[in-house]
């Protein structure tokens, strides 16, 4: 487990360095119904996730998935798919297929726009 925090870290201090953001969009935790070894994994990778960004500096700004999924998809109980296709639209983008139920890209750009969205960055 240590090693796999470690290339976490080390993969975001990359990222991070090539891409000098301000500003790290995460979801909140839900963990609710999850078995408890899932729940302590998550919080070992959200706490690796939060060093590193408070290494850099950067400002942490956390949405509840439903807050995004409402912001986003126009529904906080949006399903994963509309989620996707709503990140596409407002992106004009076409993601990639989905693999093995892998919904991370649009998850992550959903993030992004709720941001931007809340922001008022974009209309």
């Amino acid at each position: 487990m240590e090693e796999r925090l470690l290339r976490l870290h080390l993969g975001l201090a990359e990222v991070i360095e090539a891409h000098r953001p301000s500003v790290a969009v995460i979801e909140g935790v839900f963990a609710k119904g999850m078995r408890p070894q899932a729940t302590i994994l998550m919080g070992q990778t959200r706490g690796a996730l939060l060093l590193t960004c408070s290494l850099y500096k950067l400002r942490v700004v956390t949405f509840a998935a439903s807050s995004v999924k409402a912001t986003v998809g126009g529904n906080g109980r949006a399903p994963k798919e509309k989620v996707r296709s709503s990140v596409e639209g407002h992106l004009r983008i076409d993601l990639p297929p989905v693999v093995k139920d892998g919904y991370d890209d649009s998850d992550a750009l959903a993030l992004a726009l709720c941001y931007v969205f809340r922001q008022g960055l974009l209309r």
